[in-house]
């Protein structure tokens, strides 16, 4: 199996801290390294296109961007999308009620847009809530959000709360919304994205366009959202911070994501590909 790319989930994984757009200096060398070698590199993340972009556009190098949980697929080196789903106003709705309910922090993603409201009073900070991750939204209120929502096609809608609320609704909404995908990022978050999407379907994409397979890629991720994809390619790297639940399915497991671990594993599949 030879490898032709690089797919990478951000928090948790290529990005050393959660409230840095930068990788480990000597991981955005390996990156470098690995592009100047042939190698495509694909960011696959939860986060959406606007706070994907910055770490692409850092790294230099990057080809393609998964944000979202693949509800978005961009094409970095010809600036198009390579698919278009969204999901329906009523489930909207349904979310948003539910945020509301839970006291939760909400946020509507949009293809180029992401609007947050807070469901707490922000003076008494929950524990769960990095406010590092959320920094330039702007903060909306219910209406424009009710708003936005109905102006723009939805590509992704996130509720954070404690690991208790949200496993407790993923069980719930998962049973109880079947046109939708369901995915939990890092315990805390959980996201509702368009019916069969998923970061391993934003990489067949991928893969598609630069006619290749999935086989051919290999995926590093941390969290509950990476678990189809680690396991869904040709060879799937857990990060030694990952849950247990990935760890068991991956391929490999590395160390720390604070380290330059995901470097290192990428110049070694340099260097085996040139002997």
């Amino acid at each position: 199996m030879k490898i032709k790319a690089f797919a990478f989930d951000m928090d948790g994984t290529l990005l050393p801290a959660s409230d840095s757009s930068s990788p480990h200096p000597e991981t955005v060398k390996a990156l470098r390294e690995a592009h100047k070698a042939g190698y495509k590199l694909i960011l696959a993340t939860g986060r959406p296109f606007v706070h994907t972009l910055p770490t692409a556009l850092e790294i230099g190098c990057v080809s393609y961007m998964v944000s979202n949980n693949g509800s978005n697929v961009y094409d970095l080196e010809h600036k198009k999308f390579l698919n278009h789903n969204s999901i329906d106003i009523e489930i909207f709705n349904r979310v948003f009620e539910v945020a509301k309910e839970t006291n939760s922090f909400f946020a509507l993603h949009t293809k180029k847009n992401v609007y947050r409201h807070y469901f707490f009073d922000q003076k008494n900070k929950p524990s769960w809530l990095d406010t590092s991750v959320h920094e330039n939204i702007k903060d909306e209120t219910i209406e424009q959000v009710k708003q936005f929502a109905i102006d723009e096609d939805i590509t992704q809608l996130s509720l954070k709360n404690s690991e208790e609320v949200i496993a407790k609704w993923q069980e719930k909404l998962s049973k109880e919304m079947k046109e939708v995908s369901i995915h939990v990022a890092n315990e805390v978050y959980l996201d509702v994205n368009p019916l069969n999407t998923s970061k391993l379907t934003g990489l067949e994409l991928v893969a598609q366009n630069e006619d290749f397979t999935t086989e051919q890629i290999m995926a590093f991720g941390d969290s509950g959202n990476d678990i189809q994809m680690v396991g869904g390619v040709g060879y799937g790297v857990a990060m030694g911070n990952s849950n247990e639940n990935l760890k068991t399915i991956a391929d490999e497991v590395i160390g720390h994501h604070s380290t330059d671990t995901i470097g290192k594993k990428i110049r070694e599949v340099i260097s085996c590909s040139n002997k």
